[in-house]
């Protein structure tokens, strides 16, 4: 399963699946709330249909200190955590965003 195909899944909203081909989709009986093709996560389109759905989950807040702190101390993240929270738009690239979120989904939440 590829890395795009991978957070898809995990980020979907009911009636979202992933297809490989615009033939697939089409064939698709369920109601769809997007279309052909999936997200490109290397695009800002893409990030964007990530973003709204990661700010969307319950581990939302653990993901954007493991995305932020790695390596900080408890004390370190206690003291800048909502400093960081508040500028996240000013440091988020599509690419990096996606990369934490792949590391942080396939392990990395604490």
């Amino acid at each position: 399963m590829t890395k795009s195909k991978y957070i898809f899944e995990q980020l979907a909203r009911p009636n979202e699946c992933w297809h490989e081909s615009e033939y697939e989709w089409d064939k698709c009986d369920k109601p769809h709330y997007g279309g052909w093709p999936p997200p490109d996560f290397s695009t800002w389109s893409g990030f964007g249909w990530a973003w709204e759905r990661v700010i969307e989950k319950p581990w939302y807040p653990d993901f954007i200190k493991f995305a932020t702190y790695i390596d900080n101390t408890e004390e370190e993240i206690e003291a800048d955590f909502l400093m960081k929270k508040m500028g996240l738009n000013n440091f988020i690239h599509p690419q990096r965003f996606i990369d934490a979120l792949y590391d942080f989904l396939k392990g990395g939440r604490t």
